[in-house]
């Protein structure tokens, strides 16, 4: 997601929340699969949890699960791009 942005932006967002922002309009423009962009706000609501322990990290298994499973289908298609 960073490259994209580094190839689409000259100044592109530095703070997580604008990042999100920036993806949510990608993805709603049809740029990614819209999956992905769940795939992300998903990812990155739970990230204070899931990094600093900030809180209780709540997901489901089959769940996380297939957002990883879109994570790896989003790097697969950036290597082969």
């Amino acid at each position: 997601m960073t490259a994209q942005m580094l190839l689409m932006e000259d100044s592109p967002p530095r703070d997580h929340p604008a990042r999100r922002r920036w993806f949510a309009n990608w993805t709603r423009l049809g740029n990614a699969p819209t999956e992905q962009g769940h795939a992300f706000a998903y990812l990155s609501a739970r990230r204070g949890p899931a990094r600093y322990a900030d809180g209780a990290l709540k997901v489901r298994a089959a769940h996380l699960r297939r957002m990883l499973d879109v994570v790896g289908e989003a790097m697969a298609h950036a290597v082969e791009s």
